[in-house]
């Protein structure tokens, strides 16, 4: 029922989320009847392809991430449960986000514990003081260590992107270490990382059509 009229809300503010078409109880549950995707989780897709994506394509799921959490902020409201089994990847390359029970207004957080191990800050999980905006940029750079390493980040160790994959972006390397920091100072926001990887994917783009210029002459 939560999803019901945290999606409701969301679409009302121009929110890209799945549309809900109608609901009903049955034995004893309550059942959504939802706009059907054509497309994989993002999980299902990361075990296809052995897991680790190109550079480019970690900033075009990235961007798409990044956006989408932007705009459920700029409303007011939280996901909390942002990780790759929630994201569906259509045929044409767009992430739609999905499962929303445990999103929560800004203003007025839902302390029971939400979210899953791995894509939730570690102090989320050890007590029950909710603090949405911060988890769903902990799991932004949570996904993106993923999607760069194949592997899921842990707080408890001391291995990083640059001990696991060579030539990633040195800026990139910062922002998903800032995203992942347990001691944020509340100053970086889903749009400033918004922002800083757009400029790295165009800076990017500049450099490939540098080198491909060279080879051409």
């Amino acid at each position: 029922k939560n999803e019901e009229r945290v999606l409701s809300r969301l679409s009302s503010c121009g929110v890209p989320v799945p549309q809900v078409h109608s609901s009903f109880e049955m034995g004893g549950n309550y059942y959504l009847v939802m706009e059907y995707l054509d497309g994989e989780t993002l999980h299902e897709k990361l075990l296809f392809r052995a897991r680790r994506l190109a550079v480019t394509q970690v900033l075009d799921c990235g961007i798409q991430l990044a956006q989408f959490i932007v705009q459920i902020h700029s409303v007011g409201w939280t996901w909390r449960d942002c990780k790759p089994k929630n994201i569906i990847v259509t045929r044409d390359g767009r992430l739609v986000p999905i499962d929303f029970e445990g999103a929560a207004p800004i203003r007025r957080p839902d302390h029971l514990r939400w979210g899953t191990p791995g894509f939730t800050t570690p102090a989320s999980r050890v007590r029950n003081v909710g603090n949405g905006v911060a988890d769903d940029l902990y799991a932004l750079g949570s996904i993106l260590f993923l999607l760069l390493t194949g592997r899921v980040y842990d707080s408890t160790t001391a291995l990083t992107i640059k001990k696991l994959r060579r030539n990633v972006p040195s800026n990139l390397c910062q922002l998903v270490e800032s995203l992942l920091a347990t001691n944020a100072d509340g100053k970086l926001t889903a749009e400033i990382a918004r922002a800083t990887l757009t400029s790295i994917c165009l800076g990017s783009k500049r450099e490939r059509r540098r080198l491909a210029a060279g080879k051409a002459a």
